[in-house]
């Protein structure tokens, strides 16, 4: 068994980009060429960070996990709310399955993890610092000692303000490179994950293939360089991965405007998913759901209105509001081009959209696959997997690990696995 794991999302970066020849990156092809490569790495439906990044760390679909869009509405409370910036609450309330950290955890293994998504207040997370854009929240939810510790010799104190302002992504990257080279140099952590976010903001922003994108690119391929120059001479397993890819967008869509122009506002809420919306019915008849899908199905920039009986093939739950409350009554996807959003008091149906590239859409979107680069002692040297799923990381670091993923909706990619220098065929239970 390897001594260490190490898991980096670069949140927002398409496979595709790892083939094209302008991007420069020179230590993701280094470990490419060292390890092995997932080319397109399927992510959940919808295609969005929170659901895409517990499904990566579950081994489960959204059906199975409750993180079913990176914003849902409460019926209890009657409003929009958001996953993003870890707002809805405890990990522990929330996730309805265990965790790669737990199983780790419950073998006595430590694990650190900076900037994840949803880990507020996880039990078995060491040394932990979730992700947030409020400075208040990082001071009252982070690991308190480890939290202290590194306000001796890094600026935490400025992490929420990194966090939530897209141009200052940068700093917010170094500050958790920083962070991660911390735990590695001076932790007994056996699972580090780390989280890189700079590059799906600057997507949003700039759009794909823009100058912005491919130094930001380039940036985090530095910061990674930096993490594996400390790495060349230890035994660590290093999985980078991406959630999904990000569509160009020119038009924002309002969808709660629409709803109260035809008289619809007070039996359904849409809320936004960027490249899909969730439609929640709160008092509505069966002959008024049926008229609302029809509204929607009749707008020329709308792709596909799904029912919940289409829901299960693509990882989402039916209804079933004591166990999956935040399940929609039926969802929108959107063309490509356009995007949701759930202002109540937009003037206006269509307008101008402030992304210029955004996700949420079908993973079926060729632009919206990710990637998977696993490099160390675990990995055999030069395999590729042309397509592989999210839930399928959990299960391979899992087999690395000497746990028994049977209760994971992934499977372990045993073609890249190696055991004593050989490629096994299958997993090493």
């Amino acid at each position: 068994m390897n001594n260490r794991t190490l898991l980096i999302c670069i949140d927002g970066l398409a496979g595709a980009y790892l083939e094209d020849p302008s991007v420069n990156a020179p230590h993701l092809k280094k470990l490419i060429k060292e390890g092995s490569l997932v080319s397109r790495l399927t992510t959940t439906y919808p295609s969005v960070t929170w659901t895409a990044n517990t499904s990566a760390i579950t081994g489960c679909h959204p059906d199975r996990h409750g993180v079913l869009g990176n914003s849902v509405y409460d019926r209890t409370t009657n409003e929009i709310r958001h996953h993003w910036g870890d707002q809805l609450g405890s990990k522990e309330d929330i996730i309805k399955v265990s965790t790669l950290y737990d199983l780790l955890a419950e073998k006595g293994m430590k694990t650190a993890s900076v900037c994840w998504p949803l880990t507020r207040e996880a039990t078995n997370i060491s040394y932990n610092i979730p992700e947030f854009y409020d400075q208040a929240l990082f001071e009252q939810y982070a690991t308190p000692d480890f939290w202290d510790e590194l306000k001796k010799t890094l600026p935490v104190d400025r992490y929420g303000e990194w966090s939530s302002d897209f141009a200052l992504g940068d700093k917010q990257d170094w500050l958790t490179k920083e962070i991660l080279l911390y735990i590695l140099k001076e932790k007994d952590a056996d699972f580090i994950m780390g989280h890189f976010l700079s590059i799906d903001s600057l997507l949003h922003d700039y759009g794909n293939r823009s100058s912005q994108v491919y130094d930001a690119i380039t940036y985090i391929d530095e910061l990674v360089g930096e993490l594996m120059a400390y790495l060349d001479e230890q035994e660590t397993d290093v999985i980078l991965y991406s959630d999904h890819g990000h569509l160009d967008v020119h038009t924002a869509f309002y969808p709660n405007r629409l709803l109260n122009e035809n008289g619809l506002g007070y039996s359904f809420t849409a809320v936004s998913n960027d490249g899909c919306l969730f439609v929640y019915g709160t008092d509505q008849t069966i002959d008024r759901q049926q008229e609302a899908k029809d509204l929607f199905q009749s707008l020329p920039y709308v792709a596909d209105v799904l029912s919940t009986d289409a829901f299960p093939e693509r990882g989402l739950p039916k209804i079933d509001l004591d166990e999956f409350g935040h399940t929609p009554d039926f969802i929108v996807e959107l063309k490509e081009g356009y995007l949701s959003k759930d202002d109540v008091e937009a003037g206006e149906l269509l307008g101008d959209s402030s992304y210029l590239a955004t996700h949420g859409y079908s993973p079926e979107h060729p632009l919206l696959k990710g990637f998977m680069i696993a490099s160390g002692p675990s990995f055999s040297s030069g395999s590729n997997i042309d397509e592989a799923h999210i839930v399928d990381i959990a299960p391979t670091i899992a087999v690395t690990r000497d746990i028994m993923p049977h209760k994971m909706d992934g499977d372990p990619l045993s073609s890249i696995l190696t055991k004593g220098g050989n490629t096994i065929e299958e997993p090493a239970y």
